[in-house]
């Protein structure tokens, strides 16, 4: 049993040193453009992560989760599907901030 906690205890130090160093969770931003898309697909980048801080967290006795607000996968399907609906926005909105791009041109 030991064994196990330390086993999982090391992969927990693990995917916090992932996503602190490397991929930090995407807030949602009213006033970046953006901001929505790339949460999305931060989130669904980190899902197995955060899926596993998710239920531990949940399953922590005296836990200020709510099992309800766990994310199903339905959500995760939801999540998917939001992402896929906006990444053209995001590539136009990324081609027309290029530097071609004459500001008033017709």
């Amino acid at each position: 049993m030991q064994k196990v906690r330390l086993s999982l205890l090391k992969y927990y130090y693990l995917a916090l040193i992932i996503i602190i160093l490397e991929l930090s969770v995407v807030a949602d931003n009213q006033t970046r453009w953006n901001s929505t898309y790339l949460m999305l697909q931060r989130a669904l980048k980190l899902r197995q992560h955060l899926v596993v801080f998710i239920d531990e967290a949940v399953d922590k006795e005296n836990s200020p989760l709510n099992p309800v607000d766990a994310i199903s996968k339905d959500d995760w399907t939801t999540l998917q599907i939001m992402h896929d609906l906006l990444k053209p926005f995001w590539k136009l909105t990324l081609r027309l901030q290029g530097s071609n791009y004459k500001y008033g041109a017709i």
